[in-house]
């Protein structure tokens, strides 16, 4: 019995140690540290995370997760703006703004069996002569650990832009028919 414990023990413990990277004490991620999108539509309780980004949370975030930083593609930004879009309203996202004047996109989520929820924000900067400047920022509303979610998502959304880029067309960007 205490060696199927002590066994038990190990084996999570070497779980944990082996995906370390999704129990990091940070709720709020972005691919932007230095200037995140801003939360403009989404609002908060008092008892939860805080949507200020503050410089406790950018040292914590540059030590873990150095390698993230501005995406910058050459697609078109309404075309990129009406493909994230899309893909939000596709994947359970409810969109509390949809501004594509402004390039501006703000969205809720649940996950973990509907447990937690989460807010991504997704600005879209012009570049010129073409292309585009993907900032994207997503944050837990409570607890201090996502399990990893908001950097796979970061990750998912980066690699969505880039398959998409000029001549590599790989998602539809016209709506389905339905019949």
């Amino acid at each position: 019995m205490i060696l199927a414990a002590l066994i038990a023990f190990l084996v999570i413990a070497g779980l944990i140690w082996s995906y370390r990277r999704w129990f990091i004490l940070l709720h709020d991620i972005t691919n932007a540290p230095e200037s995140p999108p801003e939360f403009l539509s989404i609002q908060r309780s008092r008892w939860q995370n805080s949507l200020q980004w503050d410089e406790q949370q950018r040292l914590l975030q540059e030590q873990h997760f150095p390698e993230l930083s501005p995406l910058e593609c050459q697609q078109n930004p309404a075309t990129l703006f009406m493909l994230l879009s899309r893909w939000c309203r596709r994947h359970g996202f409810t969109i509390a703004r949809d501004a594509p004047e402004e390039l501006r996109l703000e969205a809720t989520r649940r996950f973990a069996l509907g447990l937690l929820r989460q807010d991504l924000a997704i600005r879209i900067l012009p570049r010129r002569p073409e292309g585009s400047g993907v900032l994207i920022r997503v944050s837990l509303r409570s607890g201090r650990c996502d399990f990893g979610s908001g950097i796979r998502l970061i990750h998912h959304l980066q690699g969505l832009c880039r398959i998409n880029e000029p001549g590599q067309n790989v998602l539809p960007l016209e709506e389905e028919s339905s019949g």
